[in-house]
């Protein structure tokens, strides 16, 4: 999968679009989530240490248009603070501190025959350390995708996306899966909130309807712009990397879930470029441990 996919398509967005294909009798479905992430202290190879601390604030609202058809629009917020450790290499010393997303997306839905549908979802984010600059630092996308539902047990979604924002125009592939193999195990897309994301995959078991213990991984890129008046005007930074985790979800009611993730963050690399996006440093991250705590209401 598309590195770049899993920098650009936000979970409560590809979430939405799902919650979509699951409203039954209902004509409007609104989703609220909480999320506490940590990356442990990790050293960098070329010296210094970094940890992140992040909360996450997401919410979606499906509307049913009739005939099949819906409406979904997703607001999110996530507030980083990247703490560098013991100093080490020039390029690294404390190049960013506290980070903010802003993101807002539209997704719609519409069947295509029996056992088809289409997804259009634009898109807009903005990422910023502090004390960049706001205008520089937006993004903007759409992605178009077709499900197709091979049996009653298997949906396959496939399409592409195209962003551009922070020095970079890409496009790259979507692949979505949602197999129930059997009353209790099933294989999809990490949608629940936590360090994940819809850039990979976790096999699930549900011993009954109120727990899940689920393993998985994904990968993970955040990339945002940097102080416009720091050593690196305007410049841009990102970390990137697969939080491979175990999820263990209790639905402590119809409308309440409780999401506990505990895991590993590995192939971790941080880059600093450039305001004109030229690359000129870059580190890896040591293997760390990772963990999450979420609580969603839907209603």
């Amino acid at each position: 999968m598309s590195k770049y996919f899993s920098k650009r398509v936000h979970l409560s967005l590809i979430a939405s679009l799902f919650w979509a294909c699951s409203l039954v009798g209902s004509e409007t479905r609104t989703e609220f989530s909480v999320t506490q992430s940590w990356i442990s202290e990790a050293d960098l190879d070329q010296g210094g240490e970094l940890g992140v601390d992040q909360t996450d604030l997401e919410v979606g609202v499906d509307w049913s248009l009739g005939r099949g058809s819906n409406l979904g629009l997703s607001i999110g917020a996530s507030f980083q603070d990247y703490d560098f450790g013991q100093a080490g290499s020039a390029d690294f010393v404390a190049p960013w501190g506290d980070v903010v997303n802003y993101s807002i997306g539209l997704g719609w839905r519409r069947p295509i025959g029996d056992d088809g549908v289409l997804f259009i979802a634009p898109s807009m984010e903005i990422a910023r350390g502090k004390g960049a600059d706001w205008s520089k630092s937006f993004t903007f996308g759409t992605i178009l995708s077709y499900g197709y539902r091979v049996s009653e047990t298997l949906t396959i979604g496939v399409g592409a996306g195209v962003f551009t924002g922070l020095e970079e125009t890409s496009a790259f592939p979507v692949l979505l899966v949602d197999w129930q193999i059997n009353d209790n195990w099933r294989v999809g897309n990490p949608f629940r909130p936590g360090p994940a994301g819809p850039a990979g995959l976790e096999m699930v078991y549900s011993p009954n309807t109120d727990w899940e213990v689920a393993l998985g991984g994904g990968w993970r890129s955040n990339r945002f712009r940097l102080d416009e008046d720091g050593t690196n005007p305007d410049g841009i930074g990102e970390i990137e990397g697969i939080p491979v985790f175990l999820r263990l979800t209790w639905m402590a009611s119809e409308s309440v879930s409780i999401d506990l993730y505990a895991g590993q963050f590995i192939s971790g690399e941080i880059t600093v470029e450039n305001r004109k996006g030229k690359k000129i440093g870059s580190d890896d991250l040591d293997s760390t441990p990772v963990a999450a705590l979420s609580i969603s209401s839907r209603f």
